[in-house]
């Protein structure tokens, strides 16, 4: 037998084990990816993060940890990747901004329509905008099941996007000067 087929034997066990424990437990598992922890278990298949072994103890989830950390740019500001209803963004987060704020053009990529007319007051000047609720936004692997309120027209144009409080009033977040961490609140 080549050493192919060796090395493949030797996991087949655990590969049936993992098939036969059932989706539904998998969903309920923590998995660890870098310095991130998340309870997603296809993008923890897709990164190839380890389980922790913490999620459902007898029935009842033990703790749901996730997290992201935000390494300082050179500029000082705290940037992250995610995606706005499913559309890739940059997301430069801004503690004093009331709304996650994005371009018309990535609105339009995104298929955000209607919306509530209002002006916003931008450090670029008054702006007609429109606020649109119950947006899908990630932030890494951080998302808010109902979505959050976004504010369309109220930066420029492309992918970058404010990453307000309509979002990160969700969550715990600590910084330092090197970096920034958002992570779900402990239930």
């Amino acid at each position: 037998m080549d050493s192919h087929k060796r090395r493949t034997m030797k996991y087949l066990p655990l590969v049936i084990a993992l098939l036969c424990a059932g989706a539904a437990s998998a969903q309920d598992r923590i998995w660890r990816c870098g310095s991130e922890f998340i309870n997603d278990v296809n993008i923890a298949r897709q990164r190839g993060c380890k389980d922790t072994g913490l999620g459902k103890l007898g029935g009842s989830t033990s703790m749901k940890l996730s997290e992201v950390t935000v390494p300082v740019d050179d500029d000082g500001h705290f940037r992250v990747r995610g995606t706005v209803n499913g559309q890739p963004a940059v997301f430069l987060v801004d503690t004093g901004a009331t709304f996650v704020g994005i371009s018309d053009e990535l609105a339009r990529r995104a298929n955000l329509l209607g919306g509530a007319a209002v002006q916003f007051r931008t450090a670029n000047g008054v702006r007609d905008s429109r606020v649109v609720q119950g947006v899908n936004v990630m932030a890494g692997s951080l998302g808010v099941p109902d979505g959050v309120a976004v504010a369309v027209g109220t930066i420029g144009l492309g992918d970058d996007v404010l990453l307000g409080q309509s979002f990160l009033s969700h969550f715990e977040i600590t910084m330092n000067g090197k970096q920034m961490v958002i992570r779900n609140r402990i239930q």
